[in-house]
């Protein structure tokens, strides 16, 4: 078997992309004080050894060998970039200054008549000109929170390509329309929005030095230039503005200014209640707290939640979800987030996804109540599978006769039925609350949570049932406990929602746990004295769709408040490790949903736990 072939890093790849970042520590420790050819070379062939043998070409260390200060390297790379670019018969023109250390001693420029070529040992050398380089200078330049340029300008990927952009190692400036620009300011790990924006605020750089990624910038999806999304008109207009961290992350996850979203319309701002942050985009707003994560909110959902008070009406709250197809499956689909080439759309026709052109929608539908393809149920079992058995699954047969594929390899469970037509509605889940559009009316309406199925079944909890449920299997875990004794447990309250950095987590119940326990009470004579100890366990409820079930795990305990001078052996901070650590994320079920309510099949868009503990179920009207 041949060995596989590896690529080499090249002059060219210094040019355009800089030294890999791994060995840019290496070879710098303050740019103009250490750098020189050698250490360049050293780190290269260090950084090499992740690339396999021979990974540098023998070109680029003959180049770099050369090198003796920064400047000769600076010099060599700007000329080549000028060169390439047509030198002074290019657009860049004649030079007006010499090559030059930046005054950040960093990196070096050269100015000349039509813009100025910026290099960085980081990401190489670059031109900027125009109005985007008017921008950047506005903004401090290479000492601004987007330091130094990491690709050349170049057209942008909108429909018509009247945009254009820079990357820039903490962001990307946009310059669309009538010369109006864009910022955007990505950083690749979490930063705390008052530190990112107090920091850009005092120093012009983001608390975060960790380099953006320049594979993300150059792979972002294509663009286009549409002025309807979901029937609300968007505006054209310019302005200048930056999106950064969580928010700017979601913003590109979705396709930056190619999403449902477009472009920016304000820079990253606190809201009222002082909580979280939010950026509103031309079709919609991304809003985010600490707790919930960055979640898009737009179309009619977004116009009910903003005519309601946004945030800071308390049945809603933040967004913890993005807007979602209802699924009688799996409770939910994601639509597609990318807005459609279709150029001079009317105002009242949407473009449906590619999945519902697959069953055969036309291209574009008015937003008007629809009759979608009725479709056909069955049940394929698994050969050798009893009916009804885990094994079976669910496959829909369009009745026109245009083939579906099936759901193979799914383990839906025995009641996971899909409905007589697959859902185009749109739903978001809020902190508080749903918001609820059907397709074809002409507003979104809040939920009200699933009081009792058809048959009379409950389909609420309090926080008592929880508790109720959790109180024997916390009790069974502390039986063996010795020098204590179990005096009872209560319901304490609920956390707030956490973010993992995927999705958002439920509130989770704060169960009191009281034990009774003994101390010394030193003096003349010793006696032992009982002691009320309490402790913290925490539940999280959550929905689980193939088995239709909605269900509780342990998360947590936290027992800090434990005196270390009880009598008991082992000492009770000890024991109590033995006994709930092997209790964590162990689940018990509360309540079992069947997948019909009076002949209708359920969507579950949401099992939430309130703030006072209470579990509301929401599901598809």
């Amino acid at each position: 078997m041949a060995a596989p072939q590896v690529a080499r890093l090249t002059s060219e790849d210094l040019l355009n992309r800089g030294l890999p970042q791994a060995a840019v520590a290496t070879a710098t420790d303050g740019l103009t004080s250490t750098f020189s050819g050698s250490a360049m070379l050293d780190a290269l062939r260090k950084a090499s050894l992740n690339l396999g043998s021979d990974a540098v070409s023998a070109t680029l260390i003959s180049t770099i060998s050369a090198f003796r200060t920064p400047l000769e390297a600076a010099t060599y790379f700007i000329n080549t970039k000028y060169t390439s670019l047509g030198g002074a018969t290019g657009f860049l023109g004649s030079p007006t200054t010499s090559v030059t250390a930046s005054s950040d001693g960093e990196g070096f420029f050269r100015h000349f008549n039509g813009g100025s070529i910026y290099w960085h040992i980081a990401v190489g050398a670059h031109e900027v000109h125009g109005a985007i380089r008017d921008k950047w200078s506005s903004l401090g330049s290479e000492r601004s929170f987007l330091g130094y340029p990491a690709t050349d300008e170049s057209q942008g990927q909108d429909l018509s390509h009247i945009g254009r952009f820079n990357h820039f190692q903490g962001g990307s400036i946009f310059s669309y329309g009538s010369g109006s620009v864009r910022v955007l300011t990505p950083v690749t790990t979490v930063v705390s929005r008052a530190a990112a924006s107090s920091s850009v605020a005092t120093t012009g750089k983001l608390a975060s030095a960790t380099p953006i990624s320049l594979r993300a910038m150059n792979t972002r999806p294509a663009a286009v230039d549409m002025s309807v999304v979901s029937g609300i008109s968007i505006a054209n207009t310019g302005g200048a503005f930056e999106v950064h961290g969580d928010i700017h992350a979601k913003y590109m996850a979705m396709g930056a200014e190619a999403s449902i979203l477009g472009y920016p319309t304000t820079d990253e701002s606190g809201t009222p209640d002082g909580i979280g942050r939010f950026n509103h985009f031309q079709a919609g707003s991304i809003y985010w707290t600490p707790d919930t994560g960055p979640y898009e909110v737009h179309g009619l959902i977004r116009q009910f939640w903003a005519a309601n008070g946004w945030e800071r009406n308390p049945n809603l709250g933040y967004p913890i979800t993005d807007e979602l197809i209802p699924d009688r499956r799996i409770g939910h689909r994601r639509p597609e987030m990318r807005r459609k080439p279709i150029a001079n759309l009317p105002s009242d026709v949407v473009k449906l996804p590619a999945e519902a052109l697959n069953l055969g929608f036309a291209p574009t539908v008015v937003n008007v109540p629809q009759t979608p393809m009725a479709m056909s149920v069955r049940r394929a079992v698994t050969p050798g599978a009893a009916a009804g058995s885990t094994s079976s699954r669910t496959v829909l047969t369009p009745i026109s006769g245009v083939v579906l594929s099936p759901v193979t390899g799914l383990n839906l469970g025995p009641a996971s039925t899909l409905g007589p037509v697959l859902s185009l509605n749109r739903f978001q889940d809020f902190e508080n609350g749903v918001v609820f559009w059907n397709r074809g009316d002409t507003a979104a309406k809040p939920l009200t949570a699933w009081a009792a199925a058809a048959d009379g079944t409950n389909m609420h909890l309090s926080a008592n049932d929880v508790i109720a449920a959790a109180g024997p299997k916390i009790q069974a875990s502390l039986a063996q406990l010795s020098g204590v004794s179990l005096a009872g447990n209560t319901f304490a309250g609920t956390t707030n929602y956490s973010f993992d950095r995927i999705s958002v987590h439920n509130r989770r119940h704060r169960v009191s746990v009281m034990l009774m326990g003994t101390r010394m009470q030193t003096g003349f004579v010793s006696i032992p004295i009982p002691v009320p100890i309490a402790f913290e366990v925490q539940v999280e409820v959550c929905f689980e769709p193939t088995e239709r079930s909605v269900r509780a795990f342990f998360a947590d305990w936290n027992a800090t408040s434990v005196p270390t001078d009880l009598i008991a052996n082992p000492p009770l901070i000890q024991q109590l490790h033995t006994a709930l650590d092997s209790l964590l994320w162990t689940s018990f079920d509360l309540l079992q949903i069947e997948d019909t309510n009076a002949g209708a099949p359920i969507a579950v868009l949401s099992v939430k736990t309130m703030s006072n503990g209470d579990v509301n179920i929401y599901i598809e009207p």
